[in-house]
C-alpha cells in the first residue's frame, strides 16, 4: 500500500521539506518491514572468541580493580551500582580474584558478574575523577570490560549451569543488554534466567529449616534474584509485545523478602516490582491476543482500574511537578477531540504532564554524576517513553506550538546526554526526525500546496502505526480493535528501531 502510494505521487512539485519528511517516513517504513529478532541480539563491541577462550581476554590491571573497589567505602555514590544487590563488595571481591589469578578456571557467569560489575565501577570512579587524566583512565577500563561482557554474552553456551551464579550473570546481563538498546537480547538472557530460576524454586517461599541464604548478606538473594527477573519480565513484554513468562498466580514468595536489604536497594525494588505488577496486567488486559478480541467497549472498561494504579505509584512526582508548573499557564489552543483523532484529552493531558514531570527529573539530576543516563536509559528508553509519541500525533492534527515546544524541549534534554551512549543518541536521531516530519508537515499543509501530498503522509503514519486514517463512518468493533492492535504493533516496531538506528543520510535531512 505504501509502494503503491509512493508510485502514485508526483513528488516534483511538491514543498521540498515535505520531500525530506516523505523520505525520512519511507526509510523508517523500510526499516520496520526489514526488522528481524536476530538483529537485536548482536553487540556492537563484540570481539573474536580467543582460541584458549575467555581467560585470554584482556582484563583492567589488578592494581587499578583494587583502587576502585578501595573508592567504593569513602565514596558513598559509587554503592549504586546494581551488582551490590546481589552480593556484597566483599564477595564480588572474591569472585574478582577467581577470575584473575585461577589461570582459567572459572565460569563464563564469573566472567559476566566481573566485567559487569567492573564496567559499572569504572564508570562510577571516572564521574567522581578529581581530574582528566584520571577519568579517561577509568573509562579506558570500562570500555575494556564493556568489550568482554559484550563478547562472553555473545558467546554464551546455551547449555548454562542451573545456580545462582548463572541466574546473577544472565540477569546482569539482560540489563546491560537494555542499556545498549538491546531489548531482544534483554528478552532472550532474562527469560533464561527466569527458566532456571523457576527450576529451582526461586519463586516459591521454601521452608524456614530449609532456607539457604545465597553469598554472605543477612537477606535471601535468591528473592532478590527473582524479584530483579520478575520485574525485567513484565517490562519487556510490554515492550516487545511477548506475554510475560512468569505467572503471578504461580508465585509464593512474598516482596517482603527484600525488606531485609540495608541500602537504598530494598526501596528500589519494591517500586520496580510494583511497577513491573501493573505492567503485566495491562499486557493481559489489554494488548495480549485474548483481549484484543474483545469489544472496544470491554477493553476500555478495564483502563481506568489500571489506570489508578499506575496513577498512585506516580502522584508524590506528579505533585511535585505541578508545584512547578506556572499556575496561570495554559495551552494556547486546547481543542476538543474531533474525528479520527488518535487519542483522547486524558491521554494527551497525561502525556504533557508526563513531558513536564521529565523536564523537571533532568533539573533534579547532576549531568556529571553519571545518574542521568541511568535514568535515561530506564525511564525513557526501556519504557518507552510513549508521551512523545503521543504528542507528536496530536500536533499533526491540531498543529499546536505549544505541544510543538514540549517535542523540541524534549530532544534537546537528549541532545545533552548523547555522549553517554548509543542508545540515547539513536533515541534522540528518531525523535528528532519524527519533529522535523511534523514541522515540515505543519509548514506545508499551512502553505496549502498540495492536498494529495497530505494523503501521503497520512498513509506512511498509518504504515507506521501512529495515526488511524480519517473515516466518514463510525468504525465498527471489529475496526477499533484493529486500529488499537496497530498502534500497539506500530509503537512496538518503532522502538525496535532503536536496535538499528537510522542512516546518516536521513538524519542530516
Amino acid at each position: 500500500m505504501v509502494q503503491q502510494a509512493v508510485e502514485g505521487t508526483s513528488l516534483q512539485d511538491s514543498h521540498p521539506a515535505m520531500k525530506a519528511a516523505l523520505s525520512s517516513l519511507r526509510e523508517i517504513v523500510s526499516l520496520q518491514s526489514k526488522f528481524s529478532s536476530s538483529g537485536g541480539v548482536t553487540f556492537q563491541n563484540a570481539k573474536a572468541l580467543p582460541r584458549g577462550g575467555l581467560s585470554e581476554l584482556p582484563m583492567p590491571p589488578m592494581p587499578a580493580v583494587v583502587a576502585a573497589l578501595h573508592r567504593t567505602k569513602d565514596h558513598s555514590q559509587l554503592n549504586t551500582s546494581f551488582i551490590y544487590c546481589f552480593r556484597p563488595i566483599e564477595d564480588f571481591t572474591e569472585l574478582c580474584l577467581r577470575v584473575y589469578f585461577t589461570a582459567g578456571n572459572f565460569s563464563q557467569a564469573a566472567f559476566i558478574i566481573v566485567n559487569a560489575g567492573l564496567y559499572y565501577l569504572f564508570l562510577e570512579c571516572s564521574f567522581v575523577a578529581g581530574d582528566d587524566a584520571t577519568c579517561n583512565e577509568y573509562r579506558a577500563h570500562a570500555q575494556l570490560c564493556q568489550c568482554n561482557l559484550e563478547t562472553a554474552l555473545t558467546n554464551l553456551s546455551l547449555m548454562l549451569p542451573h545456580n545462582y551464579e548463572t541466574i546473577e550473570a544472565l540477569i546482569l546481563g539482560a540489563s546491560y543488554a537494555i542499556e545498549a538498546s538491546r531489548a531482544s537480547l534483554a528478552w532472550l538472557l532474562n527469560s533464561t534466567a527466569v527458566t532456571i530460576g523457576q527450576t529451582l524454586g526461586f519463586h516459591r517461599s521454601p521452608p524456614s529449616s530449609s532456607v539457604t541464604i545465597e553469598g554472605s548478606g543477612k537477606y535471601d538473594n535468591r528473592a532478590v534474584l527473582f524479584w530483579c527477573a520478575y520485574s525485567l519480565d513484565k517490562g519487556l513484554s510490554v515492550r516487545l509485545g511477548y506475554a510475560p513468562l512468569i505467572a503471578d498466580d504461580d508465585i509464593t514468595i512474598s516482596t517482603s523478602t527484600l525488606d531485609l536489604m540495608d541500602n537504598s536497594w530494598s526501596e528500589i525494588l519494591h517500586s520496580w516490582v510494583s511497577h513491573a505488577t501493573v505492567q503485566g496486567r495491562m499486557y493481559d488486559q489489554l494488548y495480549c491476543a485474548a483481549a484484543l478480541a474483545l469489544p472496544v467497549s470491554q477493553r476500555q472498561a478495564r483502563v481506568p482500574g489500571l489506570a489508578t494504579e499506575m496513577r498512585g505509584m506516580i502522584v508524590d512526582a506528579l505533585q511535585m511537578a505541578a508545584k512547578a508548573r506556572d499556575s496561570g499557564h495554559k495551552d494556547s489552543t486546547r481543542p476538543t477531540r474531533g474525528a479520527g483523532e488518535a487519542f483522547a484529552d486524558e491521554c494527551l493531558q497525561s502525556a504533557r504532564e508526563a513531558m513536564e514531570m521529565h523536564m523537571l527529573c533532568l533539573k533534579m539530576l547532576d549531568e556529571s554524576s553519571g545518574v542521568r543516563g541511568v535514568y535515561l536509559h530506564w525511564a525513557i528508553l526501556y519504557a518507552p517513553f510513549v508521551p512523545f509519541i503521543v504528542i507528536f500525533c496530536h500536533v499533526i492534527k491540531w498543529p499546536n506550538e505549544a505541544d510543538m515546544q514540549r517535542l523540541r524541549d524534549f530532544i534537546h534534554s537528549l541532545q545533552s546526554s548523547c555522549a553517554t551512549s548509543e542508545a540515547i543518541t539513536k533515541l534522540h536521531q528518531l525523535c528528532d526526525v519524527l519533529y522535523n516530519v511534523a514541522s515540515s508537515y505543519i509548514e506545508a499543509k499551512a502553505q496549502q500546496q498540495t492536498a494529495a501530498m497530505g494523503d501521503d503522509f497520512d498513509m506512511y503514519l498509518s504504515a507506521l502505526g501512529f495515526a488511524p486514517l480519517e473515516h466518514d463512518e463510525v468504525l465498527d468493533s471489529a475496526a477499533q480493535s484493529s486500529e488499537i492492535e496497530d498502534w500497539y504493533s506500530g509503537n512496538r516496531h518503532m522502538m525496535e528501531l532503536l536496535e538499528q538506528g537510522l542512516s546518516q543520510d536521513n538524519t542530516s535531512r
